[in-house]
């Protein structure tokens, strides 16, 4: 240690080079206490970001993985006509993508 050494050349130290000496001795430790205090809770907020982010792109990614598979199927039963048994519909012509009406194909007087 340096400073030890160096004191010890210097002589004789006085109670108030002691005083001194035991003073900076104890800011040193706590300013060390301190950092080592910052730096724990620095690592932890690190590492809740870290997780937070990894959690997010994880949901991102599925969420669009869900919604590029569900999207055509939704969108395929949503305009499908169901069963083609046309007669079971009776001979009105009608269909149920025209809303209710008559197609053009089809006579009113049928």
């Amino acid at each position: 240690m340096r400073v030890g050494r160096e004191v010890q050349e210097m002589g004789f130290i006085g109670p108030e080079d002691a005083i001194t000496l035991a003073g900076m001795y104890a800011e040193r430790t706590a300013f060390n206490t301190k950092r080592w205090f910052v730096k724990k809770i620095y690592q932890a907020l690190e590492l809740v970001y870290n997780a937070a982010s990894l959690v997010i792109d994880t949901l991102r990614t599925f969420i669009l993985i869900v919604l590029s598979i569900l999207g055509p199927i939704v969108f395929g039963i949503a305009v499908w006509d169901g069963p083609a048994d046309r007669s079971a519909r009776g001979s009105r012509g009608t269909s149920p993508s025209t809303s209710g009406y008559p197609s053009a194909r089809s006579s009113p007087h049928s």
